[in-house]
């Protein structure tokens, strides 16, 4: 009885996530497929490319410098969470966002240092300088955030998640772009919705992650610090192929359009 009623649970648990995410994700094609017509039909084609090339810019650091390190969150902390070894999750959490805003930091100091190189000499598009350059504060922001993201998502607050990864951020970027056209802004509008959007993925899940998830913070005692952190590693160097390689598959098509 006790088996059973652990599995229906989870099955409606399981139910409620999909429906959840379903729903979000509908939303959230929406909001995006907006936003891009409207740069598209509004700044042209031109300025649409910067726009994704820069995209695919952040995707390649993103997926270096993170170093695998967010997918172990989804791994290692709900082995945890079932274990209720809550100093583990402690330390696993401000072990990586420390290491990650570090790593955030130095990916967007190297992105605006070549920002002109990558604009002129590989694209040949000194009008790409300014949106890298602004993009590059951005990186910080957005590894971050997802770091945050994941964490919601291991303890399982799919609708957090859901709500502001598909629906959130889209609706604030699309919402900024339209008060910015509105306000007389030019190609500057493209680049400052979109850091809305992002800097809101960073704002709303820190602040979800302090009140609704309190395992993660305070203080823990661990004695075998060296033997996690191996294992974490082990786990998580791997996938920054993994991650690169996803990246190049998805942006692939715009890269060379651009």
């Amino acid at each position: 009885m006790k088996d059973e009623k652990e599995l229906n649970k989870s099955l409606k648990l399981l139910a409620k996530s999909s429906l959840v995410v379903l729903l979000g994700i509908i939303l959230s094609k929406v909001f995006s497929y907006a936003y891009r017509i409207i740069i598209a039909r509004y700044y042209g084609p031109e300025v649409y490319g910067l726009f994704t090339l820069s995209l695919v810019i952040m995707g390649f650091l993103s997926a270096l410098f993170t170093f695998g390190l967010i997918q172990a969150i989804t791994r290692f902390i709900p082995i945890y969470r079932g274990k209720n070894e809550k100093d583990k999750i402690k330390f696993i959490f401000k072990s990586i966002l420390n290491i990650l805003i570090i790593s955030s930091i130095f990916s967007g100091i190297i992105l605006f240092i070549f920002s002109e190189y990558l604009a002129i000499e590989i694209f040949h598009n000194p009008e790409l300088i300014i949106f890298l350059k602004i993009f590059s504060f951005l990186l910080p922001f957005s590894i971050v955030g997802v770091l945050f993201l994941e964490i919601i998502r291991a303890f399982e607050k799919i609708g957090w998640f859901s709500f502001i990864f598909n629906i959130l951020q889209n609706a604030v970027k699309l919402i900024a772009i339209i008060i910015f056209i509105f306000l007389g802004f030019k190609i500057n509008s493209v680049i400052f919705s979109y850091f809305l959007g992002i800097f809101t993925i960073f704002l709303v899940s820190w602040l979800v992650v302090k009140k609704q998830i309190p395992d993660v913070w305070g203080k823990y005692k661990i004695k075998n610090k060296k033997q996690i952190r191996q294992e974490i590693w082990r786990y998580s160097w791997p996938l920054v192929f993994w991650e690169v390689i996803i990246v190049a598959l998805y942006w692939i098509a715009s890269l060379f359009i651009g």
